[in-house]
Order: structure tokens, then sequence, then C-alpha cells
């Protein structure tokens, strides 16, 4: 078969396209890479101006191992290259500004570029100002009437300082490593204006006041990330329409009793992430645990530090939980066998109390674990067997468990198999248990079958891909 060749000529396809799409090309590359691009076509050249998204990254260049004098010279250049970019585009629309720099001693010519952004109509902003040292966020930031997603993130000290907020159209907020002033007013005030919102993210959040007076929450259609202390009060937390949640409550100061007043403004969530703190501050509150009666999803992370009292309210109020994941398997042991009034001198094993032995506590706690509806639980298994047999031998509703077993070794997974074969009881009659290891390319399946007198459990070796 001959093979036809397609002669272009000398024609400059690259030339030809049309000045949207180049756009549009452009504008999934970083505004220096965008630049670059020139050397392809000279009209190509004259298009950047006309691009709507600008992403402008100088952390890249900044690291110890380059030498003081180069770093130097690194920022000297990227301060110019951005007002060169600046200059071209002028007044045109621009969809996103992202910019990620340190101020070094210049932060003015830094909040000269956001504010010709904001001039300009910038939609999305994202801001990583890192090594900060008593940098002032421009207050204008927080008066923007396009804005819908704002990200300001300082590795440093990054200080937002405003009374007035007027962000009408904000949906996404992620606030990272900064700090608020006029005794967290400013801070709550922001939050209880933002009614449109539908992601918030708070990680490291400092004020001068760590407790705020009061914060409200009366966004019905939020994905919520809250990693802060707690305030004195939650007048109103309106969040009805709230799927996801993830908290991480501090326990600051005299007001951790109020916590459970910012659950039952959240109640309503389906699925919930809830941090060894948070766990540890809503052991302290005043108020119930509030119902929750949407909530299918639940993720703990536990500490060996704290108790568990907390989380069986809660399991015991989320009648339709469907998957219980654990982050760990860590608890509290406050009767250590190792005391010497716990243990018997003899047998060196330890003493009943009420008929459970005092040195495993969760048998003597978790009341509400035999009537959990649980349908699945998953654990990052390490050398935590005990607790496991337990909540096999007390959920009835449980049709599957997932063990995440960290392990090199084929045979690590079969012993672990084995020790739930030696079960003499299970609650539930159709619980799958799977023992997974990424660095296995298999998975060990642990079956309940009832065709054996004891009850025990079966495992089939099946294929697993990595």
């Amino acid at each position: 078969m001959n093979s036809k060749k397609i002669d272009f000529g000398s024609n400059d396809l690259i030339s030809s396209l049309p000045d949207a799409l180049v756009c549009h090309i452009l504008s999934f590359l970083s505004t220096k890479d965008a630049a670059l691009t020139s050397a392809l076509s000279k009209r190509w050249r004259n298009l950047l101006a006309f691009v709507p998204i600008l992403d402008l990254d100088n952390s890249i260049y900044d690291y110890p191992k380059m030498g003081r004098r180069k770093r130097l010279q690194m920022r000297t250049s990227f301060k110019v290259f951005v007002d060169r970019v600046m200059a071209l585009q002028g007044n045109a629309t621009l969809e996103k500004f992202s910019l990620r720099c340190r101020t070094g001693r210049d932060p003015s010519r830094v909040n000269s570029w956001i504010l010709k952004v904001l001039e300009r109509g910038v939609i999305d902003l994202d801001l990583y100002i890192f090594k900060a040292l008593n940098y002032l966020l421009p207050p204008k930031v927080l008066m923007v009437k396009t804005l819908v997603r704002l990200k300001v993130e300082g590795a440093g000290d990054l200080t937002i300082d405003v009374e007035e907020f007027f962000l009408p159209k904000l949906k996404t907020l992620h606030f990272l490593d900064v700090t608020f002033e006029k005794s967290g007013a400013a801070f709550a005030k922001l939050i209880s204006g933002c009614h449109l919102l539908e992601e918030l993210v708070m990680v490291e959040v400092s004020r001068f006041d760590e407790n705020p007076n009061s914060i409200s929450f009366d966004t019905p259609n939020l994905y919520l990330m809250y990693t802060d202390a707690v305030a004195v009060k939650y007048p109103e937390v309106k969040l009805d329409s709230l799927v996801e949640a993830s908290l991480r409550l501090g326990k600051k100061r005299r007001k951790i009793e109020n916590a459970a007043d910012f659950l039952t403004g959240i109640s309503n969530v389906k699925i919930l992430y809830l941090s060894f703190e948070t766990l540890k501050v809503l052991n302290y509150r005043c108020n119930k645990i509030p119902v929750f009666n949407n909530l299918m999803h639940l993720t703990i992370e536990t500490h060996q530090d704290d108790r568990w009292e907390s989380l069986l309210d809660i399991l015991e109020n989320s009648a339709n939980l469907e998957t219980l994941t654990f982050e760990g398997l860590h608890y509290k042991d406050t009767n250590n066998c190792q005391i010497e009034e716990f243990s018997c001198r003899d047998t060196n094993k330890c003493w009943d109390y009420n008929g459970c032995c005092i040195c495993k506590p969760w048998e003597g706690t978790p009341i509400c674990i035999s009537s959990s509806p649980v349908k699945m639980l998953e654990d990052d298994f390490e050398k935590q067997t005990e607790m496991i047999k337990y909540f096999l031998e007390t959920m009835p509703n449980l049709e599957q468990v997932i063990l995440y077993y960290d392990t090199p070794f084929d045979v690590d997974l079969k012993i672990v198999s084995t020790q739930f074969q030696m079960l003499e009881k299970v609650a539930s009659p159709k619980c799958n248990i799977q023992v997974i290891s990424d660095n296995i390319s298999f998975s060990t399946i642990v079956h309940s079958s009832s065709s054996r007198r004891s009850g025990g459990l079966v495992f089939f070796k099946n294929t697993f891909p990595v």
C-alpha cells in the first residue's frame, strides 16, 4: 500500500488558529509559560494581553540551595515580569488571578498588583503570600462585588485588619494560616455576611481574642471545613442543606462547653469528619449531642490520650449511619493493667469489673454499639485487633469491614485473616471482612458462613489490583 504524504507547504498552521482558541489554550498554562509561547508565533505575543487567567508563581524559584544572590535576582526578575504583564493587559477583563510570592521589603508593589486585578473585575482570586512579615492584606480585597471565589493563604505573619465587608457573590472562601485583628469581631462579621457561601475552609485562622463573643453561620448550601477555637456562643448556625463537613475544633480558654451548639446547626449533614481535638472538646460540652437524622458516613480521628464519650453519644443519635471510618483505633486507657491494683499477681491477668475486663475500657462504655445501624466499618489497621474483634462481636448490622494494613508481606495478611477465623461469635451473620494492603497485589476476603457450627469466619484469596 502506497503511503501518501500531505503537503502543507509553508503554511503556518499555528498562526492561523483563531484568537479565541489561542487565548483558551494559553489560559491552561502558567503566565510565564504562556509568555514563552511567543516563540511559536509572533502573533501569540500580543494575544497574551487577552488571556483571562493569570497564574504567577515565584515560590518555585525561591529555595535556599539556589544561593542568596541568585534568589534576589530571581525575585527582581519576577517583579519586573509581573509589571510588564500587568501593563500589557491594561484594563482587560480578568477571570482568575493566582499569585504566589513573598512580599519582601516592598509589599506596596504586591498590593498594587492585587488592587489592579480587583479594578478589572476579577472573579477568582487566589493569594499565597509566604514569609509575609507584618503583611496587611489590602482591605479592598474584602470589598469586591465581583468575587465568587477567594483563597488567602499566608506562610508567615499575614494579617487581615478590616471592619467592613462586601462580598455579595462569594461562594467559595478559603483562609489558611492568617490572623484577624479587632478581637475576632471582623472574622465573625465576615462569616455572618456571606449568605451565598457553598464552600468554607478555615485552617489555622488566628485572632487576638481566641474565643470571639459570637459567630453566626447562615449559609444553607455550604460545604464546611472548619478548624478553629470554639466561640463563646453560636447565636445562629443555619446550614440546612449541608452535605459534608470537616471539623477540627480547638479547646482554648473556657468556652469549649458550647461546641454542641455548633453541631446542632449542622445536624442535617450527610458526611461528617471529626478530628480527635473535636472529640475532646465535645467531651466537655454542656448541651446534649443533637440528633443526626441524615448522617450516613462518619469519619473519626482518634488519639491515645482521649476518651470516646462524645463519639458514643454521636453514634447513639445517628439512626441512619451506614459507614463508620476510623483513622486509628486509639483510646485513653485510664485503667492500665500495669497498675498493681488492677491485676492479679499470680496469673498476671486482669480483674473483671461488672463482667468486663478493666484493661479493655471499650468493652464497658460503647453501650450503643449493639444497636448501631452501621453497615460498613473502615480502619487503618495497626495492631488493633482487639478493638476490631469487639466491633465484630457486638454490631449486628455490619455488612462490610475494610481493614487497611500497611505491610509488604503476604504472610501478615494471612495472620490477620487467621485471627478473625478463630472468632467464636460474630454479631452479623452476613459480615464481610476485607484486609487490604497497598503494597501487595491481593486482598484477603473474610466473611461469615452460616454452614459452620462455630459461627466463625471463612476467608477467600482474591486478586486485588494495586
